[in-house]
């Protein structure tokens, strides 16, 4: 089942993806989400209260 992310999992997904140390699909895969929800994650579309705080 795909399911939302919590804050702190889309704070170790930015993370790991500004320090270039995993792919967008590395992270979906590690956390069972989709690939959308990871790059609307790291583009801003979706929890943009985390922005700024990551890495």
């Amino acid at each position: 089942m795909r399911r939302f992310l919590t804050d702190e999992q889309a704070l170790w997904a930015l993370e790991q993806y500004r320090a270039r140390t995993m792919t967008q699909t590395q992270i979906a895969e590690r956390l069972g989400a989709t690939l959308s929800r990871i790059n609307q994650l790291v583009n801003g579309k979706t929890y943009r209260h985390l922005h700024g705080t990551a890495g």
